[in-house]
């Protein structure tokens, strides 16, 4: 009969080592144990939760707690178990739960269908734990026969290991060895070789098995031990050293020792080499040759005074200083120390032989006097030292005279005896402050000149004396002070005396510090300069009136330049009207009459006339030819007509081309038009004549260059050569009077342009004429797109003439406000004369730096901000910048003394719509701010107006 699946199971064979696997819990150890209790405990809580249950569903219901307990138990304990609790659960329900109302019938039907489903319940659990304890004995048979057939394998394992051990044993013992060895045959291959020895090679042991000598150690090498290892062959044991050059190992030096393998009956079957690198033992040996040269050298070059001795006292070793201090010869070594200093004190003896005892001995100072009378102060330290046994086999003696140091503390003593007088008595007030302003010392002038006794003087801080206008100036430069920034200071400030009056002191504070940098107190001294302020005082009244003087002067001055300017400039345009109405009556009247009478005298010749008329009539046509030839020469000369009809360009292309003979002009022109008055042309052409002039009779060369470009504006020609150059400071005196550099500079001046030459001795000349101009058919306002960002600039310029005001449009009403920045008073006044000469604007505030610019900006809204660009505090790009991230609709014109392109950018990014020099500023500022009201919204940030005026 087959057991169930609750009875035990029969053994199988299990490993010792391995248990049965599956999960074991508290109720699979209680069945194994108990499975009677496990049955009871089961029912009782089917039972007690279908009672809890009983009030909510009454009689309903009445077996389903039960179904899961029994098919636990049957799981758990077996089909007995089962079915027992299957007839247990069956009496409880008919006594606690079944429906007394039902009839008889009904309860045995619900009863047998109970017992029947348990039933059925119990065999399926029953058939599972069959299925699943044959799949576990299945499990075991499988287990054990792998673990026999394990246990074969490491059986076999652990052989083989054993061998592969014993293998590893030789090689570990062979690669471990400080021995490098080699093992090879009669025919010199190899056949064993370690670790180290394949090392040496840069080889692997199994790389150099089954090779030759020859292959591997390299020629030279091979060439040095090939005649011991037939020595080796032939029997015989040799040994011997070698410098190894193989390319792994190359500089190390060997020990070879060949030793022959002999068989059983004496025949020699290879040869074992074994070998030693004695390199770290030689270089070990150099070394400690090497150490104990340094250490002679050492003792001897040391800079202090060492000498060595045995123990009969006898030197060993000494220094220099010690011979050059003491005036000892150079023969030293053997003497005896008490030979060669006989008066040594009986203190320095006993010092000795404690030394020679192992006791170490110092002395701070210490006094010498030898037989002859000198003195010497020494500090002097006495060491053993030893053998190598271990044994004390001398002394050392480091001594050091410290004679000078004995005299300098002497002098210090003395100097500071000195300095203490000096502070006490000094003619100016001297003190040392604490750190937190208190007067820690102070002498008798200091005090004078306070007015406080020097008790006083001491309990209070230097803040307490000090006018309170002056001790923020003076607490800044204690800071700086202290931070390390400057090494002293010097100041003027007003000091409150005792009894309530000001003085004015010049105040130099150092900083004290200990030896490691720490602060420890400040050293002050007070001059009293109250004398020299009121005189400064009364000068300075007497320098404000010389400057108002002076400044009305200097306007006056400037009014007669203008006018001179302008004087010259129209004496030139008289000039070239008169050239011209003089050229013009020669060509209109002189060579027509000359060209007519040729044509006549030309009609005349084809009439039938003697010989001699005919003659006669060629001549005076020649004649007439010369003279019409002259005369427009002269024409030319007076007023180019060309110039006159045609503009500067064509004209500069005629001058070009007449000045062929004597110097050849190359034309860089870019422009084909030029928007140039009749003046402005005529001006600009006499300039670049008498350049080109200049440079026939002073270049030293035949070829010069005419460039003209236009810009932003700006009209610029530049005439310049390869010639001899000329220093710039002689330059004007190498023009003709008439024509001279300042003679062009100011008719630049005079146009709204400027002129600039540069010259280098040895590389030619560069000129430069520079003119605001008018683009044709654009007013003073014209948009340039500049490198295709989409940015538009606002170019300001104006007509070469006298500065004009430009209308301000009526819904412009009321006047321009206009805000002024500039850090030189007298300029500032200059341009409010100019801007308030203007009936369409208004100055409502002037700024000395940025700063200022940017609260009476807030404070006044203006519509323009005139800006100069280099201020102290704040210069005019960091001001500009404030002023248009705050108020984006307000205008900023820039205002320089410089025309440099990057100053011109800098501005620009920040956000100024124009930019002036200060040179053209009288001629233009007025429009450029009128053009700057007037014209629309600011763009993105940074898109200020790239406008450069006058001179760079």
């Amino acid at each position: 009969m087959e057991p169930m699946a609750s009875d035990p199971l029969p053994s199988d064979p299990m490993p010792p080592n391995m248990t049965p696997q599956g999960s074991f819990s508290w109720w699979s150890r209680l069945a194994e144990s108990n499975p009677t209790l496990l049955t009871a405990a089961a029912l009782a809580l089917a039972t007690g939760l279908r009672l809890a249950l009983t009030p909510v569903w009454g009689s309903g219901y009445t077996f389903i707690t039960y179904y899961p307990a029994i098919m636990f138990i049957a799981v758990a304990n077996g089909w007995r178990h089962g079915i027992g609790a299957t007839l247990i659960s069956s009496a409880l329900s008919v006594g606690l739960f079944l429906d007394v109302q039902a009839s008889p019938g009904e309860q045995e039907m619900a009863l047998a269908v109970f017992i029947a489903a348990n039933v059925i319940i119990v065999s399926l659990s029953e058939a599972v734990t069959r299925a699943r304890l044959r799949a576990q004995a299945e499990t075991s048979l499988v287990r054990a026969e792998e673990y026999q057939l394990r246990q074969e394998i490491e059986a076999r394992a652990k052989a083989e290991e054993r061998v592969r051990a014993s293998q590893r044993q030789m090689q570990f013992v062979t690669d471990h060895a400080p021995v490098l060895i080699a093992q090879c045959g009669t025919d010199g291959r190899y056949r064993f070789v370690n670790q180290q020895y394949a090392a040496l090679l840069g080889r692997t042991p199994e790389d150099l098995i089954g090779r030759h000598p020859r292959d591997v150690l390299g020629a030279e090498t091979y060439r040095q031990t090939a005649p011991f290892m037939k020595e080796a062959l032939s029997g015989r044991r040799v040994k011997f050293d070698q410098q190894f050059l193989g390319p792994a190992s190359i500089g190390r030096l060997l020990q070879v020792t060949y030793a022959p393998e002999c068989d059983e009956r004496g025949t020699v079957t290879g040869f074992i080499a074994a070998i030693v690198d004695i390199t770290d033992r030689k270089q070990a040996e150099a070394a400690l040759r090497e150490s104990e040269e340094r250490l002679r050298l050492f003792i001897e070059h040391a800079p202090a005074a060492i000498a060595m001795f045995d123990r009969q006292m006898r030197y060993v070793a000494v220094s220099r200083r010690w011979l050059a201090d003491y005036d000892l010869g150079e023969d030293m070594l053997g003497s005896s120390h008490y030979d060669v200093f006989p008066d040594i004190p009986e203190r320095w003896r006993t010092a000795y032989q404690q030394g020679l005892a192992g006791v170490v001995m110092r002395i701070e100072e210490d006094r010498f006097e030898r037989s002859d009378g000198t003195v010497y102060w020494l500090r002097w330290e006495i060491r053993p030292w030893r053998d190598k046994s271990g044994g004390i086999g001398g002394i050392i003696i480091f001594a050091e005279d410290i004679t000078s140091g004995k005299m300098a503390e002497d002098a210090l003593r003395e100097s500071e005896a000195q300095h203490r007088a000096t502070f006490e008595n000094a003619a100016v007030g001297i003190a040392h402050v604490g750190l937190d302003g208190r007067w820690l010392r102070c002498n008798d002038a200091l005090c004078a000149l306070m007015g406080y006794s020097r008790e006083e003087l001491q309990g209070k801080t230097f803040t307490e004396i000090t006018h309170p206008d002056d001790i923020e100036q003076d607490w800044a430069a204690v800071r700086r002070l202290l931070a390390g920034e400057t090494e002293t200071f010097s100041l003027e400030k007003r000091y409150i005396r005792k009894d309530g009056s000001l003085i004015w002191g010049h105040l130099t504070v150092s900083l004290l510090r200990d030896a490691q940098g720490a602060a420890q107190h400040f050293i002050s001294i007070v001059q009293d300069i109250q004398s020299r302020k009121e005189a400064q005082a009364q000068l300075r009244q007497l320098a404000d009136g010389l400057e108002q003087r002076v400044e009305a002067r200097t306007r006056e001055l400037a009014d007669t330049q203008d006018k001179l300017r302008a004087l010259t400039t129209e004496l030139n345009l008289t000039e070239h009207r008169i050239r011209k109405q003089l050229a013009t009556d020669l060509h209109d009247y002189l060579a027509q009459l000359l060209v007519l009478s040729r044509i006549k005298l030309g009609q005349a010749k084809l009439e039938e006339v003697t010989p001699a008329a005919m003659q006669a009539m060629t001549e005076v046509q020649e004649v007439m030819d010369r003279a019409l030839a002259y005369t427009r020469t002269l024409v030319a000369q007076l007023s180019p007509p060309i110039l006159n009809e045609f503009g500067l360009l064509m004209a500069l292309r005629w001058l070009a081309d007449q000045m062929q003979r004597e110097l050849t002009v190359t034309l860089d022109l870019e422009s084909e038009v030029l928007p140039l008055s009749e003046e402005q042309s005529v001006l600009l052409f006499q300039s670049v004549r008498e350049l080109l002039m200049n440079i026939v009779k002073h270049a030293g060369t035949t070829e010069a260059k005419i460039s003209l470009t236009q810009a932003r504006g700006v009209l610029r020609i530049c005439v310049s050569d390869r010639g001899v150059g000329c220093e710039m400071d002689g330059a004007e005196t190498q023009l003709e009077p008439r024509f001279g550099l300042f003679s062009i500079r100011e008719r630049m001046k005079a146009l709204g342009g400027a002129f600039d030459m540069q010259s280098v001795p040895g590389e030619g000349t560069t000129a430069i004429l520079q003119l605001p101009v008018v683009q044709p058919g654009s007013s003073a306002v014209e948009a340039v797109d500049e490198g295709g960002g989409g940015t538009t600039l606002h170019a300001v310029v104006s007509e070469p003439a006298s500065p004009e005001v430009l209308d301000v449009p009526a819904t412009a009403s009321p006047k321009i406000r206009v805000l002024l920045v500039d850090d030189h008073r007298m300029l500032r006044q200059g341009l409010r004369t100019i801007v308030d000469g203007h009936p369409g604007l208004e100055v409502v505030g002037e700024a000395c730096d940025g700063l200022e610019a940017i609260e009476l900006t807030r404070a006044l809204t203006p519509a323009v901000v005139v800006m100069d660009v280099n201020m102290p505090r704040c210069d005019g790009v960091v001001a500009t910048r404030r002023i248009m991230e705050e108020h984006p609709n307000i205008k900023v014109v820039a205002l320089s003394m410089h025309n440099s392109p990057d100053i011109v950018a800098r501005m620009k990014q920040a956000g100024a719509h124009g930019y002036l020099t200060k040179e053209s500023a009288g001629g233009q500022l007025c429009r450029a701010i009128v053009e700057a009201a007037l014209s629309g919204p600011s763009g993105s940030k940074g898109a200020g107006a790239d406008v450069s005026c006058g001179a760079s």
